[in-house]
C-alpha cells in the first residue's frame, strides 16, 4: 500500500493519495487513512488520518469512481448521509478523485486523490486509476488470502498438538488398570491352584475395580 500510494500519487499527477481500507470483511465503514503520499510542500492528512472526506465515503457507498472538479460546491457531496466536506476544505483540497478496492464484489477499501488546484479529471486519468486500483485489489485479496492460510496453518497445529496430548493422556490413565488386569489375568492362569479362597477373593474384587475404572 505504502508503494501503490507513492506510485500513483504521481501518475496522477495528484498532490495527495491515500488508502483508506473497511473496517471489516463484508463492511462499507472506511477505517483511517493507512498509507499516504504528499506532494514535497504539501502538508499530509496525518491529523486528520481518522476523519471521513465525503468523496471517500461516496466511491465506498456506490462501489464505483466518484470524482469532483471543485469540492467547494460540487451539490453531490453536499448530501446529507456523506461527511462535511469543511475538513478537506482546510486540507487546502480543490479537486479529488476517489476509486474503490473491491474483489468479487465485496469492498477491500478506496484509493483517494487530492489536487490543491481545481482540475478536470479525464477519462484517461480515470482509466488509468481504475486499472491501477484492480491490481492493487488483486494484490489485497491474495495477502489475505495468505494470511488466513497462515492462520489455518497455526490453528491446525494448535489442533494436533491438543489431539497428541489427550492421545498421550488417555494412553497413561488406560495403562494403569490395564496392567493390573492383565497381571492378575496372568497370575490366575499359572497360580490359580496354588492361590487360597481368600487371595482368589482379593484378586477378583481388583480386578472387578480395575475393570470398572478402566
Amino acid at each position: 500500500l505504502g508503494a501503490t500510494v507513492a506510485t500513483l500519487g504521481p501518475a496522477a499527477g495528484a498532490d495527495r493519495c491515500f488508502v483508506r481500507l473497511v473496517t471489516g470483511p463484508g463492511e462499507i465503514e472506511l477505517g483511517p487513512i493507512d498509507h499516504e503520499w504528499a506532494r514535497p510542500g504539501v502538508p499530509p492528512l496525518a491529523r486528520h488520518a481518522n476523519v471521513q472526506f465525503p468523496i471517500s465515503v461516496l466511491a465506498a457507498q456506490t462501489l464505483s469512481t466518484q470524482w469532483s472538479s471543485d469540492v467547494a460546491s460540487d451539490p453531490k457531496l453536499f448530501n446529507t448521509s456523506l461527511p462535511s466536506t469543511s475538513t478537506v476544505l482546510e486540507s487546502g483540497t480543490s479537486s479529488a478523485l476517489s476509486t474503490p478496492l473491491e474483489w468479487g464484489g465485496e469492498l477491500l477499501g478506496v484509493v483517494t486523490f487530492h489536487s490543491l488546484a481545481a482540475r478536470e479529471w479525464s477519462d484517461v486519468d480515470i482509466t488509468l486509476l481504475e486499472s491501477a486500483a484492480r491490481e492493487v485489489s488483486a494484490a489485497l485479496h491474495h495477502a489475505t488470502v495468505y494470511a488466513q492460510a497462515i492462520d489455518s496453518a497455526s490453528k491446525l497445529q494448535e489442533l494436533h498438538q491438543l489431539r497428541s496430548d489427550l492421545v498421550s493422556m488417555v494412553s497413561h490413565e488406560l495403562r494403569s488398570p490395564m496392567t493390573v488386569v492383565s497381571g492378575i489375568a496372568h497370575i490366575l492362569q499359572w497360580r490359580r491352584d496354588k492361590l487360597s479362597s481368600g487371595e482368589l477373593d482379593v484378586l477378583l474384587e481388583t480386578l472387578e475395580r480395575e475393570s470398572r475404572r478402566l
